[in-house]
């Protein structure tokens, strides 16, 4: 899922399928997604959204006329419009369900002139390259579409992104202020000081022309390397931190799995960056 949105905001909540972004003033919008089981039906989606509300809310919501603007800006998809009102709050949202990818996205906004065409003409409820596109903050990266999103973190100098497959985890990591971080013990030093228990020794090596370094612990063989196989952790797992200097950030992917899997790793690696 991905869309463009005024820099002014920000993200409030992040869940698996679920995103509100904030302002200085408060919410303006709310997106939930998910793939949809049979027939879709927006009366069925509504009611279901209603559900949700607080009784005297539900009681408000209600289909609306789909403005031309939106109608014109959601045509690719199976589209209708609803609204409800409380004492100090309310929003006008879509209900939208795309036959594709036969995902329903419930797109709420909750401020009047909130930019939402902007919103509806880039929202993407799919990716066509088999990768997903995650910007937050300062941080853009790509993840492959059998990941998904398991837990997250953003905290004052770390930032997490944590998602898992059938057969591997992926952990995503940005530290700052990197100038501090790595005054003592360098980018080694700090990589060990974060992720306790380091398989092998470290690997110096410069990732897209920034200092870097490795850490593989490698599958092991005959009947070992069997049982490791059974489990997502333990069998392989690799390690690469690296310095943006000009940023002064640090940012590190982590990937275990029951099998190696260097080229995907590399491939995440590579479209991880700072904007």
């Amino acid at each position: 899922m991905s869309f463009i949105c005024p820099q002014s905001w920000q993200p409030l909540e992040v869940g698996q399928r679920y995103l509100v972004l904030e302002d200085k003033d408060g919410p303006v919008m709310e997106v939930k997604w998910g793939p949809v089981k049979g027939r879709f039906s927006h009366k069925t989606q509504l009611k279901k959204l209603a559900s949700m509300h607080q009784r005297k809310l539900a009681k408000t919501l209600e289909p609306c006329e789909l403005p031309p603007k939106w109608a014109k800006s959601v045509k690719r998809f199976d589209a209708s419009a609803f609204s409800w009102h409380g004492d100090d709050t309310g929003a006008k949202g879509l209900l939208l369900y795309c036959p594709d990818c036969r995902n329903a996205s419930i797109l709420q906004f909750f401020k009047e002139g909130a930019a939402p065409s902007r919103v509806l003409e880039s929202f993407r409820d799919h990716s066509e390259s088999g990768f997903a596109a995650w910007s937050l903050f300062d941080i853009y990266a790509e993840t492959p579409d059998q990941f998904q999103l398991t837990s997250h973190s953003f905290l004052p100098g770390k930032f997490s992104l944590s998602f898992s497959s059938d057969s591997a985890k992926l952990h995503l990591y940005r530290y700052s202020p990197a100038s501090v971080l790595l005054a003592n013990g360098g980018l080694e030093g700090f990589s060990r000081s974060v992720f306790p228990n380091l398989p092998g020794e470290p690997k110096f090596s410069r990732h897209m022309g920034r200092e870097a370094v490795e850490f593989e612990k490698l599958p092991g063989e005959g009947v070992k390397g069997v049982l490791d196989k059974l489990k997502i952790k333990g069998a392989w797992a690799r390690y690469r931190l690296w310095h943006l200097e000009k940023e002064n950030r640090i940012l590190a992917v982590v990937m275990e799995g029951r099998k190696a899997e260097s080229d995907l790793f590399d491939q995440i690696s590579a479209h991880y960056e700072i904007t």
